[in-house]
């Protein structure tokens, strides 16, 4: 148990409406510049990463400026204002300069940095419990965002709105993964035999070290000539990025042949992301005001990027055990190095009209046109070695290099209709439509490929490989309501909407350079269809008490059907023309033919909600909620179990006016869970060819958390300009059922958090 830091949620930073609740009234003219000031921090028994994650918070002791403004007249028509806060601890920063002049505009400065909190545990095994204490020791982890801006702006009589503004956003730091990493080593002492009996297998989590950075410039231009407003912008982007996925030291050996478990210092891999984009983005819009019942609108975009990729996948002495693997005759792939870059190009334009025909009717029809294209080339180089005391065969391969392109061209053509009808009496009736129509041509070609053998032979030249596939989407979404207000105190909102997506694939072309391609179940059709309602309902029953219902549903099924075709002949270099996606073939998985559809998904969600606000004397206030969600995905993939996420959350709370300057609030919070899924046996530790059965090894995912929290807030009005208050919260996430979640029971806690503030009004 040691100090650590409050959730913000709990966290006393009293704002200006809260002191001005308190504030009697007053003839002195209210003041407009405070400063607030709040320590704290928590006793924390349990896991500590784990707290840190859900209450977004470092652990440790905080404190102080939570807020600040101050405005200054410099003259009758220029302002100086400054608002931030400075909170230490839980590393949150915020700081705005800004001067402002009526005649002319204004000129604004700022900065924000905030910090994020993770669990770095990364998952939880059943099978390796005995290993951990903690699954990967449970470390804080937490990732820095922030943002540095400068923005100027021209506000003169009779002249152009202009708008100059310039980003730099960052994120920084590290965060947990679920990735966990496996790779093969060789048993200490031993000599690798055929099939790879004795070797082990290593597991270990990972992690994400995250390094991005972003810089943004942004003019924008708004004029008004007669009845239509007029505006340009222009944006600049670069982005970068380097990001790794690295699988931890202290992985976990597992022998396939026993099933024992053992405990390293080895790490397993590391991969390497480094991104780079540059993008111009420009736009004219316009809106025309005829009368007060015709609106135009229109607008266009152009939008050109430029990006290129480099990275690599580095392991460390691993041994590569079996046949099963590429590059297996007892060599490893140490290094992959993807290289590459794309182009992108789209333009987009739009038109919108508002009308009412009829006092009581709006009518908003709307056509949008985009057309665009993506040009991608990509290289990949992988290096193998042998492995120490073992000298492979002269044809074996330890180097390749491929590189390849591709081009995506898109049309799309979408047309929409909203409706919106207050004619009848207490009723309001809307509705709109949306159809889209989608036309891409997808063209992969290769470029090039080169392989080195053991003994120095070098293969390779031109690749002529490419492969042409026609896509046509087809999309319609509706959306109906009607808001109902029968009584003066009753009120009803009801909501229907459904949304269908045909995605057909057209594979046209094929050829191959080395051999003669095929298709190995390639899907060529998927159908997306989304029904959803939902109902609220609000009713004032009394005039200090009043109830809030609401209902959703929400159901999206996912078909898809897929295509298994041989070419007519295997010879290399002769270009093949697959069977067209409409044939209809017989069930059977046949060398050609197209495959039933099939239910690829389904997700259902219903969620359910109650609030009730009572005040049964003037300085009593209660209220309460209730929420239940159930929700299920199921599908029929081989590996991938059905999921769960049900929960209930619940709320109870109350505020009290002791006297004039004295306010009490008192809250409890609810919440249960219990959707954690374990994933059977879909994985294998041991290897092709042992004498016993494979080991199966594979992570489950979900929880079984139920958490409490109750706190209390008292503030105090020491003086009409100075208000303190104090905070106490007890909270408390356990692990619940028979079954472990995947946390293992490790991120439990429970925490009692304390804090108090002070804020000065000058």
């Amino acid at each position: 148990m040691r100090l650590a830091l409050a959730a913000p949620a709990l966290v006393m930073t009293l704002s200006a409406a809260q002191a001005d609740s308190a504030t009697p009234a007053t003839d002195a003219a209210p003041s407009t510049n405070w400063i607030g000031f709040t320590i704290g921090g928590a006793f924390v028994n349990g896991n500590e990463a784990g707290m840190a994650q859900r209450t977004r918070t470092n652990g440790d002791f905080y404190g102080g400026i939570d807020s600040l403004q101050v405005t200054q007249a410099l003259s009758k028509t220029t302002t100086l204002t400054l608002e931030g806060h400075a909170m230490p601890g839980l590393e949150d920063y915020l700081g705005n300069l800004s001067l402002t002049n009526s005649d002319m505009g204004y000129v604004k400065v700022g900065y924000k940095q905030y910090r994020t909190f993770y669990d770095g545990s990364g998952g939880y095994m059943p099978q390796l419990a005995g290993l951990y204490r903690e699954p990967a020791w449970g470390e804080e982890l937490h990732v820095d965002r922030g943002e540095f801006s400068v923005e100027a702006g021209l506000r003169m009589e009779n002249l152009p709105e202009i708008t100059f503004s310039y980003k730099h956003t960052f994120r920084v730091g590290d965060k947990d993964s679920t990735s966990w990493g496996a790779r093969p080593q060789l048993l200490a002492g031993a000599t690798l035999v055929a099939g790879g009996s004795n070797v082990n297998y290593e597991f270990a989590p990972s992690f994400w070290h995250l390094d991005e950075k972003s810089d943004i410039f942004a003019l924008d231009v708004e004029h008004t000539l007669g009845n239509t407003d007029l505006g340009l912008g222009l944006n600049y982007e670069h982005t970068s990025y380097t990001n790794s996925l690295n699988t931890r030291t202290g992985a976990v050996t597992v022998s396939p042949t026993t099933g024992l478990t053992t405990a390293n210092s080895q790490v397993a891999s590391s991969f390497k992301d480094e991104y780079s984009m540059d993008l111009f983005a420009g736009n004219v819009h316009s809106v025309t005001h005829f009368n007060d019942k015709m609106w135009l609108s229109a607008g266009f975009a152009y939008t050109t990027s430029n990006t290129n990729t480099d990275g690599s996948t580095q392991s460390i002495t691993p041994v590569n055990p079996g046949s099963v693997i590429p590059y297996s005759t007892a060599l490893t792939t140490t290094r992959v190095i993807p290289m590459g870059g794309g182009e992108t190009e789209s333009c987009v334009g739009n038109l919108n009209l508002m009308w009412n025909p009829l006092p009581d009717l709006t009518v908003t029809p709307s056509v949008r046109i985009e057309q665009s294209s993506q040009n991608a080339i990509a290289q990949m180089r992988l290096t193998a070695v042998p492995t120490a005391g073992f000298t492979p065969s002269a044809s074996t391969t330890v180097y390749s290099n491929q590189v390849y392109k591709g081009v995506l061209n898109t049309n799309s053509d979408t047309a929409a209709l909203d409706l919106r009808y207050t004619g009848i009496s207490d009723l309001v009736l809307y509705a709109k439509g949306e159809w889209e129509h989608q036309d891409q041509t997808n063209y992969n070609s290769g470029v090039f490929y080169q392989s080195k053998a053991y003994n120095g032979t070098v293969t390779g030249g031109p690749n002529s490989d490419f492969f042409r596939e026609g896509i046509t989407v087809n999309q319609q979404d509706y959306t109906v309501g009607a808001n109902w207000y029968p009584l003066r105190s009753l009120s009803l909102a009801l909501q229907g909407r459904y949304f269908q997506r045909d995605d057909e694939f057209n594979p046209s072309v094929i050829k191959g350079t080395v051999a003669a391609l095929g298709l190995e179940p390639e899907m060529i059709g998927l159908d997306t269809t989304t029904d959803a309602a939902n109902l609220r309902v609000t009713w004032h029953a009394l005039n200090n008490l009043s109830l809030v219902t609401r209902y959703d549903y929400r159901e999206t099924d996912y078909n898809n059907r897929g295509v298994r075709w041989s070419p007519s002949t295997a010879s290399p270099g002769t270009i093949q023309t697959p069977p067209p996606a409409v044939v209809t073939a017989p069930s059977s998985p046949a060398d050609t033919g197209i495959l039933p559809e099939v239910l690829a998904g389904r997700v259902k969600s219903n969620i359910l909600s109650e609030s009730v606000t009572w005040m049964p004397m003037e300085r009593l206030y209660l209220q309460a909620s209730a929420s239940y969600t159930w929700s299920q995905t199921s599908t029929d993939t081989q590996m991938v179990p059905d999921s769960r996420n049900d929960y209930f959350t619940g709320s109870l709370s109350l505020g009290y006016a002791i006297d004039n300057r004295t306010d009490l609030t008192a809250s409890y919070t609810y919440y249960n869970t219990k959707n954690y899924t374990q994933q059977g046996s879909p994985y294998y530790a041991g290897v092709s060819g042992n004498s016993v059965s494979p080991i199966p090894y594979a992570m489950g995912y979900g929880l079984n958390t139920q958490e409490n929290t109750v706190s209390l807030t008292l503030n105090r009005m020491i003086t009409p300009n100075m208000v303190w208050n104090l905070r106490y919260a007890l909270m408390s996430s356990q692990t619940t059922g028979a079954l472990q979640d995947q946390g293992g029971g490790f991120n439990d806690f429970t925490a009692q958090m304390i804090s108090t503030g002070l804020q000065i009004r000058f």
